[in-house]
């Protein structure tokens, strides 16, 4: 939303359009960066101009309600393709993981911790690991496929039994919802909001042993989900009434 030009906005509002200003931000992150201070200080004017505020989730809305004060909001989920992201016929072997950057907050030391504890399992890393300062490369139970074309990447949800998704303080994750909606259960971290996508189609990142050991039953409650497809996301945008 900080990429609209803000003099459009405020002509179409004049004109008579709705603004609707949807927002996957953490205000809490990044303050001592130029780049995120200057992002946030656009989308705050932005949100000025808005007759509703779309949060992405409720961890977005709570961190960000106070600051920002709209006229009105609601939180709507991020959805995704089911036409695109379908189940495989039989579940996965591979334990994965999916990041396209490399920073603090994908929390790849957890990842790396979880995969030298884990040496009897397989882990497929699809994304960045290689420019990651932590030696993925030389564990052994560790394949890296690097980085994915998008169109990619319901082939790799399809090869995982599992997602792990040690991400902190992620607003909204798109990664959780096509995993899910490919039969994908996550081991997600409770910080965040991630686990509002995930609901019980998965575990915090503390119970991932106890997540393997119930994988058929989080794999059914994936199959059962019909909330996340864009199709009940884009009813519920139609719905507002600005």
């Amino acid at each position: 939303s900080h990429l609209a030009d803000e003099a459009e906005v405020a002509r179409a509002k004049a004109a008579g359009c709705a603004i609707i200003h949807r927002i996957d931000e953490d205000f809490n992150w990044g303050q001592d960066d130029p780049y995120r201070r200057e992002k946030h200080d656009k989308i705050r004017r932005l949100n000025r101009l808005a007759d509703i505020t779309v949060f992405q989730s409720r961890f977005v809305e709570a961190n960000l309600l106070e600051t920002l004060n709209p006229a009105r909001h609601t939180v709507i989920l991020n959805g995704a393709d089911p036409s695109v992201f379908k189940p495989a016929c039989r579940p996965g072997e591979w334990i994965g993981h999916v990041t396209w950057s490399t920073g603090e907050k994908k929390r790849l030391d957890l990842l790396y911790r979880c995969i030298e504890s884990h040496p009897d399992r397989k882990f497929l890393l699809v994304g960045r690991h290689a420019q990651s300062s932590l030696p993925f490369g030389r564990l052994p139970n560790v394949k890296l496929v690097g980085r994915a074309f998008r169109f990619m990447m319901p082939y790799h949800y399809r090869r995982m039994a599992v997602l792990y998704f040690p991400s902190q303080d992620d607003p909204c994750p798109n990664t959780a919802a096509e995993a899910v909606l490919s039969g994908v259960p996550v081991c997600y971290n409770a910080r965040g909001g991630t686990r509002e996508l995930v609901r019980d189609c998965g575990l915090p990142l503390e119970r991932f042993d106890e997540l393997l050991a119930g994988l058929p039953l989080y794999r059914e409650r994936c199959l059962r989900r019909d909330d996340l497809d864009f199709a009940s996301a884009a009813a519920r945008y139609l719905a507002l009434q600005p």
